[in-house]
């Protein structure tokens, strides 16, 4: 429900009605996030510095970028320091479906432990580990990953297998637990294991419900 002057300086540099803002400081290296809600004493100001430069996915329109993020957040007249690691996505031109799009569990895993090692895994759940999955939702090993990558001292190495075991909640079906092996292509294995302490339901496409 805005107009389009956001978009006057083609997204380097606008800010939105809700208070929402970003500015671009030097493409693909640094960006300034700011939020301002007056009325209930929320605000965020953090810097986000690209700690390598980004890696494209398989598709060619889409790639993942290391970040180091640094500022302050406010939440109900709260200050609390900013200083962590995260992945930023940004993806472009793809056309985002409504219709119905029956797919095995999936997982898109994301890790940043430093400047020197990171990695992206967007894989299905492993019909070897998970015997629930069955029919046309059991997909053979060599269609698991998607598209995955890891980044260690420098190098970039595509991930091109993978054995994922998810425990998931009976009744929400979030998953409590991740189990992950992913073999990169210069034949290294690296092991994940994840527990889940929060969670929130998000809706990247109209026609898939994230946890």
């Amino acid at each position: 429900f805005m107009t389009d002057s956001a978009l006057q300086q083609d997204l380097a540099e606008y800010r939105l009605e809700n208070g929402y803002g970003v500015k671009v400081l030097e493409p693909l290296k640094r960006q300034h996030m700011t939020y301002s809600d007056e009325t209930r004493q929320n605000s965020i100001d953090v810097q986000f510095e690209a700690l390598a430069p980004p890696v494209m996915l398989g598709d060619g329109n889409h790639f993942e970028q290391a970040m180091h993020a640094r500022g302050e957040l406010v939440l109900r007249g709260k200050r609390h320091a900013v200083d962590s690691f995260h992945m930023r996505d940004r993806s472009w031109g793809k056309a985002r479906p409504e219709a119905n799009l029956p797919l095995p569990p999936f997982s898109w895993i994301t890790a940043v432990f430093g400047a020197d090692f990171s990695l992206v895994a967007t894989v299905f759940d492993d019909p070897r580990e998970n015997p629930e999955i069955t029919g046309r939702f059991a997909l053979p090993p060599e269609k698991l990953v998607t598209s995955a990558w890891v980044r260690r001292e420098g190098r970039v190495q595509r991930i091109v297998a993978a054995r994922k075991r998810v425990e998931r909640d009976s009744v929400t079906l979030l998953a409590n637990r991740v189990d992950a092996e992913l073999t990169a292509e210069n034949g290294e294995r690296i092991r994940l294991t994840g527990t889940r302490f929060n969670s929130m339901p998000w809706r990247p496409w109209p026609n898939l419900q994230s946890l």
